[in-house]
Parts: structure tokens; sequence; C-alpha cells
């Protein structure tokens, strides 16, 4: 639920590195995103560069 619980990703990048990001609870509420939009700004917080795909999404851990 988004504004309740903040969250932590950890993902590989195109380079192959392991990297994280993380937002408080109150960022995505704060921005008006919703679920989508919230782990895309996180993956580009965390350096992700190459095109944010359904695959790729799903290929995350997220913890809250």
């Amino acid at each position: 639920q988004v504004g309740v619980h903040g969250i932590r990703i950890e993902f590989i990048n195109e380079k192959g590195s392991k990297r994280t990001a993380t937002y408080l609870p109150e960022v995505a509420k704060e921005q008006g995103w919703d679920h989508i939009q919230t782990i895309d700004s996180l993956l580009r917080k965390g350096g992700y560069k190459a095109p944010i795909t359904n695959e790729f999404r799903k290929t995350i851990k997220l913890t809250r």
C-alpha cells in the first residue's frame, strides 16, 4: 500500500552489478506515484539506465 510502508529494492544492473535503492513511506505518497511508478523511480535512483520492462521488474527483490 502506497504511503504506509517504505520499500527497498535489490537488482542487478545492466553491467551485472548488484544495486539497491530505498524510499521512506511518504515519498511515493507525496509524489502521487502508483506501485509501478515507485519501482521505476527506485530503479533510476539506484542507477539503472536501461529501458525498464515488465520482465525486468519481475527480477528485482523488493522488501517493504
